[in-house]
């Protein structure tokens, strides 16, 4: 197996503080706002008199 010059290796730098917290924070605001979206609509197939109006 040929061995691979130090120069050539390439290291992967660990996110970054702020990257990581940006992430944890769009994937709580997306599970908040599908959370909602699948509690309106089951509420609201629940209580067809809301489109009777």
């Amino acid at each position: 197996m040929p061995t691979i010059a130090p120069q050539a290796r390439k290291t992967v730098a660990p996110a970054s503080r702020w990257r990581r917290d940006l992430i944890a924070s769009m994937v709580l605001a997306s599970t908040v706002f599908i959370g909602t979206c699948a509690f309106a609509g089951a509420w609201a197939a629940t209580h067809p008199e809301l489109f009777n109006a």
